[in-house]
């Protein structure tokens, strides 16, 4: 996998990262996907780890765009970890700082960035205050919403898929046996 370093300055974005397998120039197909970066293998959590697909093969042969919304947004791995409150604002959980023009600047730039390459589908991490395509997490409980970089992707025109969690196309079928 090749990793290339996009280094955006849109209003005060940090350094975010864009891992393909062929250089930027090349994708422009529809069979390109963004997908999670920390589903990839990629130490860009909030707790500096990843939470690797186990079976990321299923997507089949598309390439596989792995993007960070708070990476993109300049927030560091590690980070302090953050919510998307019911009124769409995300906030620092410790400190209550809002940080919700920063994310959404980000998710902008991920969704521009598709735009430009032909990008239109999205796999992206469950649960997430950023990535979260049909649950999040507040307080620790899981709750129906979306997260900011999902929302913004979607309101793009961009389908958005949870690659993960009891909503994903990648779960188990109901009485799968595991062969491994």
């Amino acid at each position: 996998m090749r990793i290339l370093r996009v280094r955006p300055r849109v209003g005060g974005i940090g350094m975010g990262l864009l891992f393909t397998s062929e250089p930027v120039a090349n994708v422009t197909s529809s069979n390109q996907v963004l997908v999670s970066a920390c589903l990839l293998g990629v130490s860009c959590r909030y707790d500096g780890l990843s939470k690797p697909l186990p079976d990321a093969d299923r997507l089949g042969a598309q390439g596989l765009i792995p993007v960070c919304p708070e990476v993109m947004a300049g927030f560091g791995v590690p980070r302090p970890a953050i919510e998307r409150r019911e009124d769409g604002r995300v906030v620092v959980c410790d400190s209550g700082e809002d940080v919700t023009e920063r994310l959404e600047r980000a998710a902008h730039a991920i969704a521009d960035l598709a735009s430009a390459h032909g990008v239109t589908t999205a796999w992206l991490k469950e649960y997430s205050p950023s990535c979260g395509s049909t649950f999040l997490k507040r307080g620790g409980v899981a709750v129906p919403g979306e997260g900011l970089a999902a929302a913004v992707l979607r309101r793009r025109g961009m389908t958005v898929l949870p690659a993960d969690g009891p909503c994903s196309p990648l779960a188990p079928e109901p009485g799968a046996v595991e062969t491994r």
